[in-house]
This record gives C-alpha cells, sequence and structure tokens, in this order.
C-alpha cells in the first residue's frame, strides 16, 4: 500500500535523451603519460593496469619504478625500449587493459618522437578523466543534470520576466558583484539572491531564504543509467574566437561520444504546485534557443541546424551556460558585466575592454573538435519524455 501511495505522490517520468555534442563529467582524476598505451594505427587509447602489471613479476616492477622518474617517458617507449623482454603491445591489450578510448581528433601520440616538436612533451598527453559508478561504468550524475536544469529553468525565468521593477533589482544584484571585487565569491557570480526571487516560493517555512521553501526541492533527478565505456572518445579543449581561429589547450578529456543515449528519471511532487513536466520543457526549450543564438551571432561555428531541446552540460560549456549574469543584467548590458567579473577572475587576459572592443563577452567560445568538425562542448538534446504510470509520451521526437 505504502509503494502505492509514494507512486500516486510523485509524477515520474523516464527522459531519453541524446548526446548532441561531447560531454565530459570530471572525475577529478587524470591518466598520465604513464598510464596509457597508444595504438595509433588503432586510433585507440588502451588503459593500463598498473597494479596489476608491476606484479607480473620484480624485473617488470624494477624497470618500471626506474621508468616513472622520466617524466617525458611515454608509456608505448618503456614498452618497446626498457620493457620489451617482459612486454609487449599484445601483452598489454589483452592481460593488463582496463578498457580503451577512441583517440578520436585529438593531438596524442605514443612517441616522443612523434610529438609535436612546439609543444612541451611533459604537458601533452595528460588525460581528464569522466565520472564513473563503482563498476567503472560511465553515467551523468544527477546533481549534474539537476544543477543545469535548474540553470535552464532560472535563465528562462529571467529572460520571460517583463516585470521592470523586477529586473531592475536583478540589475543591482549584478552591479553589487561589480563593486565587490575583492570578494572571491564572484568566480561564478553568486546568483543566490536571485534564485530565491524566481524558487522560493513555498510556505515550508517563515524564513523566505530558508532552502525548503525551494520549489526544486519537489523536483528530484535521477544518475542516468550506466552507459557503455565504448562510448568514450578523446576531445581536446579549444578555444574559438570571434574570426573562428582555434586556440589549443594542453588539455584532453575522456567525453560521451554524440549519438550515445542516455536515459535518467524525473520525479515531481504531484500534490505541490511546481513546474509541470510540460512548462519544464518549454523552458528548457526558450533557454536552448538564447544560448545557441547567443553564439551564432557573436562566433562562427556552425550552430543554425540546431533546433532541438538541449541541456547544455559539464565541462567546457563556458561562462555562459553556467551562470545567468547575461539575462539578468538584460537589455544588452551583459557584456559589459560579463566582462567587468572576466576581467577580474582572470586579470592578466585583460577582459575588461571585451564589451567595447568586441560588442560581447565572454570573447572565445569553449569547443572543441569531434568527427573532424569543431563543434561546442556539452550539448544533451532531450529527445522522448514518457510517463510509465499513464503509458503517455510528454515528448516523442
Amino acid at each position: 500500500m505504502w509503494v502505492n501511495n509514494m507512486k500516486d505522490f510523485y509524477k515520474i517520468y523516464d527522459i531519453v535523451a541524446e548526446v548532441n555534442t561531447p560531454i565530459f563529467i570530471g572525475a577529478g582524476t587524470t591518466l598520465s603519460k604513464k598510464d596509457y598505451y597508444v595504438d595509433e594505427k588503432e586510433k585507440k587509447i588502451y588503459v593500463v593496469n598498473i597494479n596489476k602489471l608491476i606484479k607480473r613479476n620484480g624485473k617488470v616492477l624494477t624497470l618500471y619504478e626506474e621508468y616513472v622518474k622520466n617524466i617525458e617517458k611515454t608509456f608505448n617507449e618503456w614498452i618497446e625500449n626498457e620493457a620489451k623482454m617482459y612486454l609487449s603491445a599484445d601483452i598489454i591489450k589483452n592481460e593488463f587493459t582496463i578498457y580503451t578510448i577512441d583517440i578520436g581528433n585529438a593531438d596524442i601520440r605514443g612517441g616522443t618522437k612523434q610529438i609535436n616538436p612546439k609543444r612541451k612533451d611533459n604537458k601533452t598527453n595528460n588525460i581528464e578523466k569522466f565520472i564513473k559508478n563503482a563498476y567503472n561504468e560511465v553515467y551523468l550524475p544527477g546533481s549534474s543534470l539537476k544543477g543545469a536544469l535548474r540553470t535552464a529553468i532560472l535563465s528562462s525565468e529571467l529572460l520571460d520576466d517583463k516585470n521592470s521593477i523586477t529586473k531592475d533589482n536583478n540589475l543591482k544584484e549584478v552591479d553589487g558583484v561589480i563593486k565587490s571585487f575583492g570578494d572571491r565569491s564572484i568566480r561564478g557570480f553568486g546568483s543566490k539572491n536571485i534564485e530565491k526571487k524566481y524558487f522560493n516560493k513555498l510556505n515550508r517555512s517563515d524564513n523566505y531564504g530558508d532552502a525548503t521553501n525551494d520549489l526544486f526541492s519537489y523536483i528530484s533527478v535521477s544518475d542516468s543509467d550506466s552507459i557503455n565505456l565504448d562510448s568514450l572518445v578523446l576531445c581536446e579543449k579549444i578555444d574559438v574566437d570571434k574570426e573562428g581561429k582555434e586556440h589549443k589547450l594542453n588539455l584532453i578529456r575522456e567525453s560521451i561520444k554524440p549519438k550515445t543515449e542516455i536515459r535518467f528519471k524525473i520525479n515531481i511532487q504531484s500534490d505541490k504546485n511546481v513546474y509541470s513536466i510540460e512548462s519544464i520543457l518549454d523552458k528548457i526549450k526558450m533557454y536552448s534557443n538564447y544560448y545557441l543564438q547567443y553564439y551564432n551571432k557573436n562566433f562562427k561555428l556552425p550552430l543554425t541546424n540546431f533546433t532541438g531541446i538541449y541541456l547544455p552540460i559539464g565541462g567546457g560549456v563556458g561562462y555562459i551556460s553556467k551562470t545567468i549574469t547575461d539575462e539578468a543584467a538584460s537589455d544588452g548590458k551583459g557584456a559589459y558585466y560579463i566582462s567587468q567579473i572576466l576581467g577580474n577572475i582572470f586579470y592578466k587576459h585583460k577582459h575588461y575592454n571585451d564589451y567595447k572592443d568586441l560588442g560581447f563577452a565572454p570573447r572565445l567560445e569553449k569547443s572543441t573538435k569531434y568527427d573532424n568538425q569543431l563543434v561546442p562542448m556539452g550539448l544533451l538534446e532531450i529527445k522522448k519524455v514518457f510517463e510509465p504510470k499513464t503509458n503517455k509520451f510528454i515528448l516523442n521526437i
């Protein structure tokens, strides 16, 4: 009986989404060039179980201890030289591989002779790892999905707000950030006060600012189903300027490939006056249109064919997708405030005058290259929304 009541208590929706451009959710750990073998013909890297490898025999352990002292030498070089009496590429692949990843368009090489001489060898090949569960399976955390959802809905609320008093107060909040440059909390533009205006509408606590009054306390988002490790591809961090020029950074990430299916659930407490699933989809659509139009207007990436419902998510998606500075400032003032905030955070890059010199900010789009095309990072397209209880499709593209 309790289970049935809980089913009635929540409206549960199954979400089927598709990775449109590579998505990265960081685990906070990296693979160094000593953790993987590169097969350039296969265009794959083999992530090695080092703990298992060094237990093969005492000689391998001794050779490995000497090898790790040389910061420039790659795993390939070690296998092909010092360790060739005991190890080979086939042995590594068949006995010591944890998982493989497609190299994609990432500039990653197995030996120092082949590495671009203009790049520092010891900084070329570190790879940021994608978050994985206890079974070494890739997934999108519910916290990341809910955070992206919250930002999209808040942005759409701001874009749709025609109340001049509220808009003026929002602008004062942003202006207050500029005047508190000594406070490092501005790093992400503290939008808590603005969030409370739009989300703290419940009456569960007499304290208006209490989190229990937040509409999102009645909305939960699950982790995604596990995603096959074969869905990973290496993606470089590439900044693109107004003229379309690429600025590559020494940063490579494990990312989920486009066309990968993502499944998760959204639960909405049905007896409360919170967002319906239909209104959530409408607000995500409004936000994704704004997000893509922003970049279509200021950069030269081919984004005009993006017509679906997109949720920007994960690392490398850029300032605009993580904050609401532009929406809160409104009326064309966003570029000024963004340039001032970024100018303070990244002082040596002199962002202060971007709004004058370029007419927009930030000055670079965060991108990567996949299938030989420059694309923005982190666009998750929502394709199907199904309510199991009623067997009803809310969305079916």
